[in-house]
Parts: C-alpha cells; structure tokens; sequence
C-alpha cells in the first residue's frame, strides 16, 4: 500500500514502511528464539498446542509477534503523530513526547 503511506515514489529500499517491517521481524525473530525460550524456561511453562518448534517456541508465534508488532507501531506512531499535531510548540508537547 505505497500510496497510502505516499512512499509510491520511492525505491523499495528506502521506504519506511519495508524498512519498519524488517526492523520488527528480526525484533521479533531475536525475542522469540532467545527471550521467549528464556522466560519460559525460567517460569517452568511451556505451549501446549501441537506445532512445529524452533527453539521450543511455535513458529506459528514468530509470525504472530509480528502482527502484533505491527500494531503496537501503527498505535505508536498514531499517539506521536497526535502529540506532534495536537499540541502547540512549547514545554506540554515536549514533556508529552518525552513521555511516549
């Protein structure tokens, strides 16, 4: 959808949206294989549904933590684009900025 974000014009490389999604997927890929495994081992749980598993982890929950991801970035952005819009230049808007 480049022309909803209006990065139509640009080259793949260097749209945000590309480089947004690659950025969340090796987030994600790093959180799941090492940290999950982790957490999980030091809470003694695990998954009980049958899947395939990397690293102890359902693969189907690498694919998971990137749509959520991609939804925390969506509602992030949202909350910094109506901070930077909402608010009149001044110590409110940047204490709000700091803050988020």
């Amino acid at each position: 959808y480049p022309g909803l974000t209006r990065e139509a014009d640009r080259p793949l490389a260097q749209r945000y949206a590309l480089k947004a999604n690659v950025w969340l997927a090796i987030f994600g890929w790093v959180g799941n294989y090492w940290y999950t495994h982790y957490f999980y081992s030091v809470l003694g749980a695990a998954y009980t549904m049958p899947a395939h598993r990397v690293n102890g982890v359902p693969w189907c929950m690498f694919f998971a933590t990137h749509f959520y991801f991609c939804f925390y970035h969506v509602l992030s952005n949202c909350a910094l684009r109506f901070i930077a819009t909402g608010y009149a230049p001044g110590p409110r808007r940047a204490a709000l900025r700091a803050a988020a």
